[in-house]
């Protein structure tokens, strides 16, 4: 029996979430609480790929709640699980009084897509004074290259900050956690 051709579609999103684990393992060796919001979690990715409006629709879930796609990306235990039905992960959800109440200002943006869903959150978390940087190497655009530079250029210039993981990784080793009191 051989090996199934290489999943695409998994293949491209591998190293964003590899970049995500990059940024959490820097944050929790520097002494800060985290707090994880994962959308749902999908396995429909076809061999060659799949738009996401395809696995929306196979899984009966909006094309924004596909958010993550394989089973190795499962919540771990202590995640905050938000589903999340819209651009941004702050509308018509909880998100807010969940970061509210545990007192976190600060918010660190990865995933897909840069110009849709990380910006409208970044959008949504500047209007509510949250602290915002998208680490521009740990997103990935919908539509041509161009787009992602617009998105990110909006939001150095508008609403929040811009890095890359080393960058953050690096500063953010040599940061203080913040006092709880």
């Amino acid at each position: 029996m051989t090996d199934p051709a290489p999943n695409t579609g998994l293949l491209l999103f591998y190293p964003y979430r590899a970049l995500e684990s990059r940024v959490l393992a820097a944050l929790a060796t520097a002494g800060f609480e985290i707090t994880v919001a994962q959308a749902r979690l999908l396995q429909r990715v076809a061999p060659g790929g799949s738009r996401l409006t395809d696995l929306a629709a196979q899984a009966q879930v909006t094309k924004q709640t596909a958010g993550a796609l394989v089973d190795e990306l499962q919540p771990q235990p202590g995640d905050i699980v938000i589903p999340k039905t819209r651009y941004s992960g702050f509308f018509n959800t909880n998100i807010d009084s969940v970061l509210r109440a545990r007192g976190i200002r600060n918010l660190v943006f990865t995933g897909v897509a840069t110009n849709v869903c990380v910006e409208s959150s970044l959008r949504d978390a500047f209007h509510l004074e949250y602290f915002a940087v998208v680490l521009e190497d740990a997103t990935h655009h919908a539509g041509p290259a161009f787009v992602q530079q617009a998105a990110l250029y909006n939001i150095e210039t508008f609403f929040g900050w811009v890095s890359t993981v080393a960058d953050f990784c690096g500063a953010i080793g040599q940061a203080a956690p913040p006092s709880i009191t």
